[in-house]
């Protein structure tokens, strides 16, 4: 298969898209020469800046059909997310060859068949397994499971900053919280964020700092509130400042979501909470935590027998602090 032009489209969270990343290596490795273009959404977009096997970033916004038809025809599109909207983007791209993960009932449009190239969902063993599976299904071997995020000097330069002006050294010894999200079922409770982060500052003298996203400066303010100790708020920052930071940390915790990815993705130690009823299509932990086989990432799973505990929590982080 020969491919000049490769379309890669993907309605979807900072996490997903960051899971795609081995794919996208894995396809670029393999047509060095290839033009890769992505659709994301604007929000998104920056855990895909700087990323060197990406040519492109196209903004997924209500432009994008007339967008992607006005380019010269691509050779392979590809549909990670299996939605009506991007389902019809890899069909006016113009490319012979389109895989996607549509529903049966979406696999045609009238008689026109819109994919002839499928991955292996039921084979996969987790998510990023499941994503390489696209580049497989066209004879391709992975050219990695890694995850990436690629900062400049000058983003990390910041972090440096960050860390002097607040008294912080190479040496110290700092975990990071994300105790927010975006989905409430996912979360930990806030009392026992602030019991983990007092019990690591008593027994080990680390500094914690205490992370936040959009719409949960309460969440992250309440965590400070409920602690006996002095932790650090970080402010409100964009993504790719809030991972430079994150990479400084030697273990970020969090509920499931975008912050554990972006630790996996600068290579940083995390612990990721992962609550029972957050188990989505009835697909396994192991499918929706891929860094089995990571050194220094770990998940808990509430189990129907009890709810995760401080204590577990920090049995498994004092084994990546």
């Amino acid at each position: 298969m020969h491919l000049k032009r490769i379309l890669i489209a993907g309605e979807s969270a900072i996490g997903d898209v960051l899971l795609t990343t081995p794919m996208v290596r894995t396809f670029k490795k393999a047509y060095p020469r290839a033009h890769l273009t992505y659709i994301i959404r604007a929000h998104v977009k920056d855990v895909l800046v700087n990323n060197p096997d990406i040519d492109e970033l196209m903004p997924f916004d209500a432009d994008i059909l007339r967008r992607v038809t006005m380019q010269p025809a691509y050779d392979l599109a590809i549909n990670f997310a299996g939605d009506r909207r991007t389902n019809q983007i890899c069909l006016m791209s113009g490319a012979k060859y389109r895989g996607g993960s549509s529903e049966p009932q979406d696999m045609r449009i009238g008689r026109i068949n819109l994919y002839n190239i499928f991955p292996g969902p039921y084979g996969a063993r987790d998510v990023i397994d499941y994503f390489l599976s696209f580049a497989r299904a066209i004879g391709l071997e992975d050219a990695t499971r890694e995850t990436k995020l690629f900062l400049t000097p000058e983003e990390e330069d910041c972090a440096d900053s960050f860390w002097e002006d607040c008294g912080l050294t190479q040496a110290t010894r700092v975990v990071g919280l994300h105790p927010g999200g975006q989905d409430p079922v996912r979360l930990w409770a806030v009392k026992d964020y602030a019991r983990v982060a007092d019990e690591f500052m008593a027994d080990s003298g680390c500094r914690i700092l205490v992370f936040q996203g959009p719409g949960e400066e309460e969440t992250a303010k309440s965590v400070c509130q409920a602690m006996q100790h002095q932790a650090l708020l970080v402010p409100l920052l964009e993504i790719r400042k809030y991972a430079a930071l994150v990479k400084k940390c030697h273990l970020l915790i969090s509920s499931d979501g975008g912050p554990i990815h972006i630790a996996a993705a600068v290579g940083v130690n995390m612990l990721g909470i992962y609550r029972k009823m957050n188990y989505r299509k009835g697909v396994s932990i192991d499918f929706w935590f891929p860094y089995r086989d990571r050194p220094g990432c770990l998940a808990l799973l509430e189990s129907l027998s009890g709810k995760i505990t401080v204590q577990d929590v920090l049995t498994a982080a004092r084994q990546l602090a």
